[in-house]
């Protein structure tokens, strides 16, 4: 029986750990399983993105989910209406087996939080603040992490991980 936990990533925590070149947490934070759909992989066309998720997904560090059954197929579909194929791929497919999600989508947290309850995603920052609660790396690497980032847009709340570990 698999005790970790299984976290379905959605295209944007993907791309920002490679934006943020520490895509090694996927394999390093061995509490979590994680899995991508293929609406996901389809959402990831950067080339060198696309690359670093086959290399990914070799060696073990995240492994990939086929939705197969009619409900959540549809359920997909009906989310497909107010978020992107992965998003909505990753909500369906976690109702249905109660797994997390991996996002950084602020109206896919707002869809998840609503239909799975508190306490079921996880999020870049989050991803990053457990990789230092474990050790491994530093709350310096984590602002350097944080730093790259924001080259790339993507914001987060605080000014440092200090203010938050």
């Amino acid at each position: 029986m698999n005790s970790r936990l299984v976290v379905l990533l959605d295209a944007c925590i993907l791309i920002n750990l490679f934006h943020g070149e520490c895509s090694e947490l996927f394999g390093a934070l061995t509490e979590y399983d994680f899995r991508v759909t293929a609406h996901v992989k389809d959402e990831i066309t950067d080339s060198q993105q696309l690359e670093a998720l086959k290399n990914l997904i070799e060696h073990g560090e995240v492994s990939t989910v086929s939705v197969t059954d009619d409900q959540t197929n549809v359920c997909i579909e009906q989310f497909m209406r107010r978020l992107d194929a992965g998003e909505a791929s990753c909500i369906a497919v976690a109702i249905s087996t109660g797994w997390f999600i991996g996002t950084d989508d602020s109206l896919a947290i707002k869809i998840a939080g609503a239909e799975m309850g508190p306490g079921k995603i996880l999020t870049t920052p989050g991803l990053i603040e457990q990789a230092i609660r474990k050790g491994l790396i530093s709350i310096d690497e984590a602002d350097d992490i944080k730093e790259r980032l924001e080259e790339h847009k993507f914001r987060m709340s605080f000014e440092s991980f200090h203010d938050i570990v």
